[in-house]
């Protein structure tokens, strides 16, 4: 019914519906893990009725040392096998460092509480520390000698760590990493996916100059993803990943739905409005590369005879992750992906073409976006905060509404 209310509230129509059903999956006692028994006894006291087979598998695999890729379903259970392999690292070698990278600030501020949370019901004080464009520089140092398991994004790892490696905190802190785990590694595509390979990869490199030869564990989102690229993963850790999959160790799996829309073809047939209009006024050639190839393309998806699909999966989300801060529309954020140029937000909603939330509004440079009367769309991820000046509210993703951080 929420789905329904969001397609309606975009004035998308419902054309076909195809249900999932969903899947029960296969406990496995906690005593059957070839674990340290704190371990044990940490996962039989938040998991009395035992974990699935899938997550027994990853462990397993994780505590012979080897490379692990994740890619089972939505709220499986796939953290849990982070956490138990940092809890067996930390107990086997105390003064080892295990660094968790994550593609966004927020999850990863999200994340931080989960670890924290998990390391309180182990029993164990372990320093969990978070390094992002937020935290001083001059905290920073302090923070990684006092921090066991520090969560970081590629990004403060490219613009701080590889630009202070003469620290002598900074190298010391990368050598003792023995485990390095990717969350979200489907998102590790285009051009961000390249620029994250390329920073891995010099990651890596430096860390073998300094003696150290991390485990590595992956999260990938469940789908008909391609398996050589899952084996093979953004990081070139030299072996292979071992891959655990939904079909070979039956997890749980949420019953769900695909609703095909006429999404696509709709914005498509606006599009061709809309270069027409450009097109008038002057602002495109109609001769250009560019007008026909977005010409051809309209023409194909308008003439197409079969729908184009949106998996609803991605806002079904389980009720922790279900609220994201976002800027709030009025206000106004910096574009990183502009040369930082203010962008003024006038609404925030989810975008089956980026498939995130995504901002509506306009740049005040944008002569273009004015006199076509079309506002600009850019990703959540684009836009970061003008300190003092950006407000902020909830967004909800099962709903699409906002909400006051109070409400």
């Amino acid at each position: 019914m929420i789905i329904q209310q969001f397609f309606q509230a975009r004035d998308w129509q419902t054309v076909d519906q195809l249900k999932i059903p969903g899947r029960g999956g296969e406990s496995i006692p906690v005593c059957e893990l070839n674990i340290s028994c704190d371990s044990k006894n940490t996962l039989s006291k938040i998991f009395p009725n035992g974990i699935y087979q899938h997550q027994k598998a990853a462990i397993d695999l994780v505590a012979n040392g080897g490379h692990v890729c994740l890619a089972t379903g939505t709220a499986s259970g796939k953290s849990l096998v982070f956490f138990v392999a940092a809890l067996e690292l930390l107990i086997k070698h105390p003064k080892s460092k295990i660094l968790a990278i994550y593609p966004l600030k927020a999850l990863a501020k999200e994340q931080e509480d989960r670890w924290k949370d998990f390391f309180k019901n182990a029993g164990r004080s372990v320093g969990v520390g978070r390094i992002d464009g937020q935290v001083p520089i001059n905290a920073r140092i302090p923070l990684l000698k006092n921090t066991q398991l520090l969560i970081a994004t590629p990004d403060i790892i490219h613009a701080w760590f590889m630009l202070n490696l003469n620290d002598a905190a900074v190298s010391n802190f990368l050598k003792k990493i023995k485990l390095i785990i990717v969350d979200e590694a489907h998102t590790y595509t285009g051009v961000f996916g390249s620029n994250a390979a390329y920073l891995f990869r010099r990651m890596r490199h430096i860390m073998n100059l300094l003696d150290s030869a991390p485990q590595f564990e992956r999260r990938d989102l469940q789908s008909g993803t391609d398996k050589h690229r899952l084996q093979q993963g953004p990081i070139n850790v030299g072996d292979r990943f071992v891959c655990i999959y939904d079909q070979t160790y039956g997890s749980l799996r949420l019953s769900g739905r695909i609703m095909e829309t006429n999404t696509l073809r709709q914005t498509m047939d606006r599009l061709q409005v809309i270069m027409t209009l450009m097109i008038k006024e002057g602002i495109l050639e109609r001769s250009s590369a560019t007008v026909d190839a977005l010409m051809s393309i309209s023409q194909c998806v308008s003439q197409a005879e079969i729908p184009f699909s949106f998996d609803s999966e991605v806002i079904s989300l389980p009720e922790s992750g279900r609220l994201v801060r976002v800027i709030k529309p009025g206000s106004k954020g910096l574009d990183i992906k502009k040369d930082n140029e203010e962008f003024f937000v006038d609404s925030v909603f989810y975008s089956p073409v980026f498939k995130d939330i995504a901002y509506r509004g306009k740049h005040p440079s944008d002569v273009r976006a004015e006199m076509s009367g079309v506002a600009i769309l850019i990703p959540y991820t684009a836009l970061t905060e003008i300190p003092g000046e950006s407000q902020f509210c909830l967004y909800d993703l099962e709903t699409g509404e906002l909400r006051d951080f109070t409400s």
